[in-house]
């Protein structure tokens, strides 16, 4: 890669990591000095940090005890956490609840993966990183299990320390995918050996049921430790007197001794202290000194000292100069998607206070708090309960948060808000905002602002409001006010890709390049009206607003997508969405999409009962024939697992509940069991497919046909046995179902098992049998029939094959021994007992075939005979057995003849060994006359001639399309098989039937080397070999510019008249090489000998070489270009001269 190309994306891929992960670190308070050493001093800490293997240590104590302060000490103090031989690269991140950015797993492993890189001093890490960003490109950045290899192909060149803070304040889902993935590494770890380099995590949590569960799975991990803060209470008890030792002088600063003394004593005496709770208590103390300058005052004062957070907080808020504006504030900061700066929670703040939406941004402006003041403003409001840090909005704390929300606490704050509420108030902001006069007018006139960034400027609030109004509407619920609707309905009048849908309708739903997979659904389109639009989003409140309030068709079609508003609500699994409709009028059966597919169709394939339950009892046709294939719901609910799953994941149970359940639903509303797609098949075939245990019990249950056929005279058998599904296979035999069924392949089940369709050995000796076939002839044939198979064979790992092996002789024993007839002819291998072995099934598998009475020397298609089978794909064990159940050796006939012409093909020098040595005939020869001596020097095998001719085989035995075994190394230039040959008195000289000699296959070979050690050896230069003709014959017309020099040099007559072309000079027609020509014309060549097309001339006439002028004037056609010479032998001397 260019330098400056790899320096670009070095620095693309850091930017892209980035984030403000140490802004967040620093805005937790620094530990004063002297506390968290208990931490540092514990043995559970200790043994963490020195171990010499990757470990998990889990810090977990009670809301308010200190876990982030601990966790940016550990940062800032980083020398802590290396042992003593060794330094760590330190990474870490905090999690914080309602900031979206700090709440994901992925969005902790980008910012771990940024420090690691920005600390690489090796550059190794950074080479690693590259690797996978070229892979997968900006992507990388949303794919959580990408970034996870990528930090742990990482750990495995360093050392490495993560510290997770907060891991409770992590989004559920996004947690659980973290848990599962670092319960699999040390899980890992522990069953095998423990690399030089480690990884350690280091996570801080409140000590909530769900984590206990889940680390609990490691407990039997030695590498996993856990430390349980609230058993540490008089360690953090001792701090936090320290802190009170600290602080309280500076905080009560003109306060007498006594006084001061006093306080400290009552702060010390509290039960259940924490750091939170003494913060809030400073705070209120730190607000009003003045009030405190009497000593009835500070006993006033230590009487209402607030005995916990949950009293600190309410008191807090009750300070509030105006309590209308708290509330809306705490709103806004509540339902924020991450945390507004100052000037955003103003305009926010100022757009819910007003009664009457502003119309233009300047007279939005106008009525905003001065930029100053409004830190100020914030602080009167709320108090401490909102912090500004770095010019943004918090809460002061995460158990703020659930103080405002919970049902549990009293007062006239705890439990006040409604998130849902909070969201509408976020929203009617943000489409208020959106909907500013000025701003729409931007929506058809963005080209005037050369970047987002000056749009931005003008209008700051517009990037918070475009990429989160959607989430906002989402989440408030029924809480939505009409006024809100109106401004949202007002929002889809707006181009779809217009800069207030830039984020969340492209990047959130579908972050990753091209069309998203919902693109056919016709939402995008500027047609698309406002109900689609709103079922599709899932925001039912607005679906029910603007049905009832405006005058739209509740089944009217979008186009390009022709979808319904149910349809895409179907799809999008929003059933209050669903419900709506249908109490609107929507028609239930409505076919829609690219597809043409039902609704009850598009929820059955995502198993969504209740959907599906909805739509049936509204009268949803349960049979209806949909889409492409014509499936009814019954068979679209397999297509779950087909577009999700290969067929070789065996599902979850909870899976196969569900599938089942779905199944029940349908058949209960009266589904045809055996409803028929346009292919003919049934919901037992799609069950079969699929390894569908459960579901085919199920149908079988309730009526199927189990022997119905589809258009390919398929059974369900057939499709369980050619998907390898034992299960399935066995339950159709015990139901009863016929195995002697053959397809209109004429396949039976068994014979697909045995094949298994197209596993891995199956496809590759087919690939093996047709390359054989079409050896010696023009190769693309063979290239193209194999080249798919072959290349899909080649990934194949021998673990595969193994299990492979032991799949196939399952399923073909439970046939067999469920009475499959064992005599039908197999379609491509002629027998049962071939196709066996071209199925890779194991020798117990075969052995019962041979006790079934299979004929062991029936001649078949393909490979001949079942021995000659097992030597052509090397299966020794097989051959054993064939010879030791009585196979005939030494039989001929077939594509190769005998069984060690089979072997010969191999190179595999233990098969023939071991044919040898069970008495095969070294010297016979198959039907197209080709020794296993010639086979294995035409395919370059060295081993295998040479035991040959150790076992003293007739080394120039005649026959095969190289005439000899000499002729054939020399068609393939093996030059060690040449010198072998004519070491142990190869003849040099003899005609074969149909290459000719040695030298002829050298040289229409162009193997230059092997044709200069034959010329050594005295090979005949001029020996006439007919049909193809002479040496130089052969060379000239394929083309073979260094061949024809040396057998010119070596004395080849050029005018020779002999083979298929007659004369040299009409061969070279064939390749058109002036080169060839040039030396023809210099050695004499004579234009007007006769050959089978005539004279020289008219051989080119017929060649059409009118595209050739320089050729025309090879050959005496000099009219061409208006020259007058005699044609003849002069047209010999001109050539010359011409070059």
């Amino acid at each position: 890669m260019d330098p400056q190309d790899d320096r670009d994306a070095r620095t693309e891929l850091l930017q892209s990591l980035a984030s403000c992960y140490e802004d967040y670190k620093d805005f937790n308070p620094r530990k004063v000095e002297g506390t968290c050493e208990w931490f540092f001093d514990d043995d559970t800490f200790r043994t963490w940090r020195e171990s010499n293997t990757s470990a998990l240590l889990w810090v977990s104590a009670g809301p308010g005890c200190g876990k982030s302060v601990l966790s940016r000490a550990m940062i800032d103090e980083s020398w802590r956490l290396s042992s003593g031989h060794i330094t760590a690269i330190i990474c870490y991140f905090f999690f914080k609840d309602g900031n979206e950015d700090q709440m994901t797993s992925t969005g902790a492993l980008r910012a771990i993966l940024h420090q690691l890189l920005a600390q690489d001093t090796t550059n190794e890490l950074m080479k690693i990183a590259l690797r996978h960003f070229r892979t997968h490109g900006k992507n990388l950045m949303l794919n959580f299990s990408a970034l996870w290899n990528v930090l742990i192909e990482c750990a495995r060149s360093c050392h490495l320390v993560c510290v997770l803070d907060a891991l409770d304040e992590c989004e559920t889902e996004s947690r659980r995918k973290l848990i599962d993935k670092l319960l699999n590494h040390f899980q890992s770890l522990a069953r095998g050996s423990n690399p030089s380099h480690w990884i350690k995590f280091l996570i801080t949590s409140r000590p909530y049921d769900n984590l206990e569960a889940s680390f609990r799975r490691l407990t039997s991990v030695a590498s996993y430790l856990r430390l349980d803060g609230d058993d540490k209470h008089t360690h953090i008890s001792a701090d936090i007197d320290r802190v009170i030792d600290a602080r309280l002088e500076d905080i009560t600063n003109g306060f007498k001794k006594e006084h001061r003394d006093a306080i400290s004593h009552r702060l010390k005496s509290a039960e259940n202290r924490t750091y939170l709770w003494l913060y809030l208590t400073f705070d209120i103390i730190q607000r009003s000194p003045s009030e405190y300058g009497r000593l009835g005052d500070i006993e006033g004062l230590l009487s209402t000292i607030p005995s916990q957070v949950s009293d600190a907080y309410e008191c807090i808020l009750q300070r509030s100069k105006d309590r209308e504006r708290a509330t809306i504030l705490l709103q806004i900061v509540l339902a924020a998607m991450r945390p507004l700066t100052l000037d955003e929670a103003n305009i926010a703040l100022t757009s819910a206070l007003t009664n009457c939406p502003y119309r233009a941004h300047t007279d939005l402006c106008d009525a905003l708090w001065p930029r100053d003041t409004f830190k100020v403003v914030v602080r009167n409001v709320c108090g401490l309960f909102v912090s500004v840090y770095d010019s943004k909005l918090f809460f002061i704390h995460q158990t703020a948060r659930e103080f405002l929300i919970s049902f549990n606490h009293q007062g006239q704050w705890g439990g006040r808000l409604k998130l849902p509420e909070a969201h509408n108030t976020m929203l009617q902001v943000c489409q208020a905002y959106l909907n500013l006069e000025d701003l729409r007018q931007q929506s058809d006139n963005v080209a005037r602002y050369n970047t987002k960034a000056h749009l931005n400027d003008e209008f700051p609030f517009r990037p918070y409001a475009a990429r989160n109004w959607l989430t906002h509407c989402q989440s408030a619920d029924d809480c939505i006010t009409d006024q809100a609707a109106r401004g949202v309905v007002r929002l889809f009048e707006l181009d779809r890709e217009s800069v207030f849908w830039e984020n969340r309708y492209y990047s959130s739903w579908h972050p990753y390049p091209g069309p998203p997979p919902w693109w056919d659904l016709g939402v995008h389109s500027k047609d698309c009206n406002g109900v689609i639009l709103a079922s599709f989003l899932g925001l039912g409140s607005i679906v029910e607003y603007m049905l009832a309030k405006e005058n739209i068709n509740v089944n009217e079609l979008v186009e390009p997508g022709h979808c319904s508003a149910l349809y895409v609500a179907s799809v999008r699994e929003h059933i209050d969405v669903v419900r709506i409709l249908l109490e609107h009028g929507a028609e239930v059966d409505m076919v829609c999409g690219e597809d043409r597919i039902s609704a009850l169709s598009a929820a059955s394939m995502e198993w969504d009962q209740d959907i599906m339950r909805i739509l049936l009892e509204h009268g949803a046709h349960v049979d209806l024939a949909c889409g492409e294939n014509g499936n009814s719901a019954l068979l679209s609910a397999f297509q779950k697992w087909a577009s999700d799953c290969s067929s070789d994941i065996i599902p979850a149970h909870a899976e196969v509940e569900v599938e089942v359940k779905v199944m029940e639903l349908l058949l209960k509303h009266h589904a045809d069991v055996n409803f028929k797609n346009k292919h003919g098949q049934s919901a037992l075939h799609f069950a079969a497919a699929g390894s569908r245990y459960e579901a085919a019990r199920l149908l079988l249950r309730n009526g199927a046909d189990i022997d119905v056929q589809d258009k390919n005279l398929d059974t369900a058998l057939h499709v369980a046995a050619r998907t390898s599904a034992c299960n399935v296979v066995q339950l159709l035999l015990d139901s009863g179902a016929n195995s002697d069924i053959r397809n209109s392949q004429l396949e039976t089940p068994l014979q697909l098992a045995l094949g298994a369709g197209n596993n891995w050995t199956y496809q590759m000796e087919r690939c093996v049998l047709c390359k054989d076939l079409f050896e010696g002839d023009d190769v693309e044939p063979w290239e193209e029939l194999v080249a798919t198979p072959l290349h899909q064979a080649s990934k194949s790992t021998s673990t595969d094959r193994m299990i492979e092996r032991t799949r196939n002789s399952e399923m073909a024993q439970i046939l067999i021994k469920k009475g499959a007839n064992v005599f039908i002819p197999e379609p491509y291998y002629g027998t049962t007992l071939q196709a066996a072995i071209a199925g890779n099934v194991d020798t117990p598998t075969i052995q019962l075939l041979l006790d079934k009475g299979v004929s062991i020397d029936h001649l078949g298609e393909g490979f001949g005979t079942a021995l000659r089978a097992a030597s052509r794909l090397e299966r020794i064990d097989v051959v054993d057995l064939l010879l030791d159940n009585g196979a005939d050796i030494n039989l001929l006939g077939g594509r190769y003849g005998t069984a060690l012409c089979a072997a010969s093909y191999t190179g595999s020098v233990e098969t023939v060994n071991a044919l040898l040595k069970r008495g095969a005939e070294i010297n016979p020869q198959g039907s197209l006359s080709e020794s296993a001596l010639q086979v294995a020097s035409r395919l370059g095998n060295v081993e295998v001639v040479q035991l040959l001719l150790d076992k003293g085989v007739n080394v120039n035995l005649q026959g095969g399309p190289h005439g000899t075994a000499l002729g054939a190394a020399s068609f393939t230039g093996s030059i060690e098989i040449v010198k072998a040959l004519l070491k142990r008195g190869a003849e040099i000289n003899p005609q074969g039937p149909n290459s000719g000699a040695a030298l002829r296959a050298a040289a229409e070979s162009g193997n230059v080397e092997v044709v200069k050690i034959l010329l050594e050896r005295g090979a005949d230069v001029n020996l006439e070999d007919q049909p193809p003709g002479t040496a130089l014959q052969a060379a000239t017309r394929i083309g073979h510019v260094e061949v024809v020099r040396v057998l010119l040099e070596h004395g080849a007559h050029v005018n020779t008249q002999a083979g298929r072309y007659g004369t040299t000079l009409q061969a070279v027609k064939d390749s058109r090489n002036p080169e060839i020509i040039r030396m023809l014309f210099i050695n004499g060549v004579d234009t007007l000998l006769q050959g089978p097309a005539g004279e020289a001339i008219r051989a080119a006439i017929l060649k059409d070489l009118d595209k050739l002028p320089r050729y025309y004037k090879l050959l005496g056609f000099v009219e061409f270009r208006g020259l007058s010479a005699p044609v003849g032998n002069s047209v010999s001397e001109w050539g010359s001269k011409e070059f």
